[in-house]
């Protein structure tokens, strides 16, 4: 298509006065230049320092758990603010180590996506594991789906776009691991699969695609404290791929925050 947008998806009559986005399917169209290269292989570089970090650890174990029970209490942090319960951080946490052990018989897929979601879940009000059924929005309090500041595909279209988005995490296309995840997870803040607690879950998401890629070899990436700096940046960058088709953007963005998380002290 001409107008890289349109390419990206569209926006369809969801309710009688507004509008969801529905994505293309996966992969995009983009371009990675020389910029966009270099700033994945500081990502490469930085991830395989912090795994050497983990090897050299006095006390290797102690080293990953330390960084698990950092991460866990910033994403509850992130997500809900500084007077959020130590329990939601034990939640995280123990998700997150149920997440390692099912790699070990299930393959990265829509169901661990599912019981990984009903692990965050099982302390709260609400279906945990189950995809949405009904239309969200994302807006400050009070709005609606027509005063939202984004509104994501319809429910009844989930079930195809979450299928293209399982087919594209497994596709044999030469894609870089880097570059895969962070299409991956664009799309999947897109879509909104789950109606909570969908923030948190694409975090451990991104380590645990790491540990089964080989890139580390424990959930020690402290990606909340990163994207705590500001919030809004991946928003912003979101819209620039709704609106400009703008993937290496996001690219660059992605890769800039696992390096940093990556490099966290």
């Amino acid at each position: 298509m001409d107008d890289p947008a349109a390419a990206s998806g569209e926006l369809v009559q969801a309710g009688l006065c507004y509008r969801a986005f529905v994505p293309a399917r996966l992969p995009p169209v983009f371009e990675i230049d020389a910029s966009l290269q270099a700033r994945i292989a500081a990502a490469e570089d930085a991830l395989r320092e912090l795994a050497a970090r983990v090897a050299r650890a006095a006390d290797p174990d102690a080293f990953v758990e330390a960084r698990l029970r950092r991460e866990a209490t910033a994403s509850a942090r992130l997500d809900e603010g500084d007077d959020v319960a130590p329990t939601v951080a034990d939640t995280i946490e123990r998700t997150t180590r149920d997440g390692i052990e099912r790699l070990q018989r299930l393959p990265l897929s829509l169901r661990l996506l599912c019981e990984l979601h009903a692990g965050l879940m099982r302390d709260r009000p609400g279906a945990g594991g189950e995809f949405r059924r009904h239309q969200t929005w994302v807006g400050p309090p009070g709005s609606a789906p027509a005063t939202a500041d984004y509104v994501p595909a319809p429910p009844g279209k989930l079930p195809e776009l979450l299928d293209d988005w399982q087919r594209y995490l497994h596709a044999d296309d030469g894609a870089h691991d880097l570059v895969r995840l962070a299409i991956l997870d664009a799309q999947l803040r897109h879509l909104q699969p789950f109606a909570q607690a969908g923030g948190c879950l694409g975090r451990i998401w991104i380590s645990l695609y790491l540990i089964d890629r080989g890139w580390l070899p424990a959930p020690v990436l402290l990606l909340s404290e990163v994207m705590a700096r500001d919030p809004s940046v991946a928003d912003m960058r979101l819209r620039g791929i709704r609106e400009a088709g703008d993937w290496s953007g996001w690219i660059a963005g992605f890769v800039e925050v696992l390096t940093a998380a990556a490099r966290q002290d």
